[in-house]
């Protein structure tokens, strides 16, 4: 066989294992986030990641075009007994397989850590603290057993289970969890680590009892879109849902004025209607007031509870409630 044969069935074989893998790469949904993604954000990371798996299945391509090209046209006769040729070493081979990795490695960590940084940009740019980062709006996410929390720190309110954001403006995240709650016999115990995550975003964040982390990102159109707990924290693990409602300035700024009058300093509790509502249904969130840390990261108290077990169902939206029963 000539070599310009040779090389014509290896090419063939390449593109042949090439389309295959990449038409069964494409089939799963990787980040379970029907829509596509919603940040400016997270695109930057689809990008990556489809980079990283384009490569991944060029070099397997080779591998697998290589050794279907071999099975081939160098397997043995019927009558073939013999031993194939013997070769020792071969030092061109040798350092391909050495610097070829490690160009692609270098490269890959440099691309993903200007990702990371570009990401990242919002948080490096408001230089301060949390709650003091030039104007851009914050949110805290308290993650509890088994729930989340989202407070607003410019009106010293937060909502249960669901949050409002607006759309084509940077949102920190201050995540964190709860240092202790109440056990079902009414006793306090330790909470654990949680993890902020809405799948259409691409990012997550760890929330670790009593420390502060931050992440930011831009949502880019509007809509629902669901939020989880990515960290296994116990029996109900499962039951940490909830929804990000993303909607124009204008209905975020009433929203925001409603949240503030949905409670004094003086309550404990309240509601606030929910922008996200499904046509012909006025649901409502949860809120209660709040004004420092220690209230934020202390007990999850018993009046608290109640109220999230009398509110729960009634601000979740129909698809996400309990049917089981």
């Amino acid at each position: 066989m000539s070599s310009g044969k040779k090389i014509f069935l290896w090419v063939t074989y390449y593109v042949i294992a090439f389309v295959v893998s990449m038409a069964l790469v494409s089939i799963p949904d990787w980040f379970g986030a029907e829509g596509g993604v919603l940040t400016t954000e997270g695109q930057r990371i689809d990008n990556l990641f489809w980079g990283m798996v384009i490569l991944s299945v060029a070099i397997l391509s080779v591998i697998l075009a290589t050794m279907t090209f071999a099975l081939i046209h160098f397997r043995a006769g019927p009558r073939d007994t013999g031993d194939g040729k013997y070769m020792h070493g071969n030092n061109a081979m040798e350092l391909g397989w050495i610097v070829v990795p490690t160009i692609i490695v270098l490269a890959l960590s440099w691309i993903s850590y200007e990702v990371l940084v570009d990401n990242d940009q919002v948080l490096a740019e408001g230089a301060g603290e949390r709650h003091d980062r030039g104007g851009v709006l914050e949110v805290d996410v308290i993650g509890f057993q088994y729930g989340w929390e989202f407070a607003y720190p410019e009106v010293g309110v937060a909502t249960l289970t669901n949050y409002v954001i607006p759309v084509d403006e940077p949102v920190v995240y201050n995540v964190t969890a709860r240092k202790y709650g109440m056990d079902p016999d009414g006793g306090v115990r330790p909470d654990v680590i949680h993890s902020f995550w809405v799948p259409a975003s691409r990012i997550k964040q760890d929330g670790v009892p009593g420390y502060w982390s931050a992440r930011s990102w831009t949502a880019e159109r509007t809509g629902t879109f669901d939020i989880v707990c990515a960290e296994l924290c116990g029996a109900l693990h499962y039951q940490m849902l909830g929804e990000v409602c993303v909607v124009e300035r204008g209905v975020y700024d009433a929203w925001l004025v409603e949240l503030g009058e949905a409670t004094t300093d003086s309550d404990t509790a309240g509601s606030v209607s929910y922008p996200c509502s499904p046509e012909g249904e006025e649901q409502t969130l949860a809120v209660r007031s709040y004004q420092n840390d220690d209230e934020l990261l202390g007990i999850f108290t018993e009046e608290q509870g109640l109220l999230l077990e009398s509110t729960l169902e009634a601000s979740m939206p129909a698809a996400k409630k309990d049917t089981s029963a």
